[in-house]
């Protein structure tokens, strides 16, 4: 056992009495910007003791507080640009009963009506992403993203039904034509996260919703002549609802999302879109 006092009154107020193995050693104070440094040893060990004067001024505010007092916990606060990236594909699904019913001079008429999903891929690049912590694992987090989407439908063979001249059946066709959508999206995620684990095994739940524009073109080539090309644009407010699980910096996240793309003429209005896509985080 050892111990470090400061001299009695009958010491001098330069010095410091250091008790070690029931032995008293007289250390001078050194001058101010200097250090003095002792090293006691036997044959199992060596104390080494250092005493130095500084002013209170040169003392950096942190070192003035006990290590204890220090928290490594994550800031409250924290904003990061370009640090996720998304690659994944998206199903859109049409609504079904989009074309109204109507007669012509009291013909019976037939609906042929193409109502096959539109497969496509989507690219995503988070340009900011701020978080807040709010509670112990729990933070929300607010940001801005870029989204790319490609969606197409081929060409659908029509099944042919001539007119019937004896009961004066028309048929009509909707949809059976090729077309490819290309999308541009600037959305703002707004959602929660929940992180689990400790060093780099940590994992995060991502849950919440994206929120803004997309601006829409359409390829569109008219079944009855495969030579000509028609094009459309378009802009739309679009909702992605989403989920998240991510491991490390590699996840995957699923989305249901909302638009409206019903002034892409003859494109008729896709209700939903569900896709699923895997995420990167660089950091």
């Amino acid at each position: 056992m050892f111990g470090i006092t400061t001299i009695t009154l009958a010491q001098k107020s330069d010095s410091i009495v250091v008790t070690y193995d029931n032995q008293r050693t007289v250390i001078p104070v050194p001058a101010f910007g200097k250090q003095t440094t002792i090293k006691m040893a036997d044959s199992t060990q060596m104390i080494e003791i250092g005493i130095s004067r500084r002013k209170i001024s040169d003392i950096k505010q942190p070192t003035q507080f006990p290590s204890s007092a220090v928290t490594s916990d994550k800031p409250l606060k924290g904003v990061k640009w370009f640090s996720q990236v998304e690659a994944g594909f998206i199903i859109g699904f049409v609504d079904k009963n989009r074309f109204p019913l109507f007669s012509i001079s009291s013909v019976p008429h037939v609906y042929n009506v193409n109502n096959d999903p539109l497969p496509g891929f989507s690219l995503g690049l988070s340009i900011i992403d701020r978080e807040r912590k709010l509670i112990n694992k729990l933070s929300s987090n607010i940001g801005l993203k870029f989204g790319f989407v490609n969606q197409y439908r081929i060409k659908k063979p029509k099944t042919e039904i001539p007119y019937d001249t004896i009961y004066q059946v028309q048929n009509f066709y909707f949809d059976y034509d090729p077309y490819t959508i290309t999308s541009l999206q600037l959305l703002m995620p707004i959602g929660m996260c929940y992180s689990f684990g400790s060093g780099k095994a940590i994992s995060k739940i991502s849950f919440g919703a994206n929120m803004g524009i997309s601006f829409n073109f359409l390829h569109y080539k008219p079944y009855e002549n495969n030579w000509e090309s028609r094009y459309s644009f378009s802009m739309s407010p679009t909702v992605q609802t989403y989920v998240a699980y991510e491991y490390m910096n590699i996840g995957i996240k699923g989305l249901v999302e909302f638009t409206s793309l019903q002034n892409l003429i003859p494109l008729s209005e896709i209700r939903y879109k569900v896709g699923m896509s895997l995420t990167y985080r660089f950091y």
